[in-house]
């Protein structure tokens, strides 16, 4: 009976070597597979900053322009205001129109 159980148990140590080592290649394909999907993760998160960056860069210029043109609409009413208020007076003072 010895012989049996000494077959027995050394059947199930390979069973059991076996199975450790499908569970150590598991582990690596695992291992590997998470390496690849933090790479890609990692990849992403870069190219979403570089987007945002130059579409905050893209903003901030277009801010600025709308800001340059604000500005000289601006200043193009107030010269038309200063004239208008120059015309104004120059016929006040000849007697053309009154206040």
């Amino acid at each position: 009976m010895n012989k049996e159980n000494e077959g027995r148990r050394s059947k199930e140590e390979k069973r059991e070597g076996e199975k450790s080592k499908e569970l150590e290649e598991l582990y690596e394909r695992l291992s590997k597979y998470y390496a690849g999907i933090e790479e890609e993760r990692r990849r992403r998160f870069e190219e979403l900053g570089e987007r945002l960056s130059r579409y905050y860069a893209d903003v901030e210029e277009e801010r600025r322009r709308r800001f340059e043109e604000l500005d000289e609409k601006l200043s193009k009413y107030h010269a038309n205001i200063e004239e208008r208020k120059r015309r104004l007076k120059e016929l006040y003072e000849k007697g053309y129109a009154s206040v």
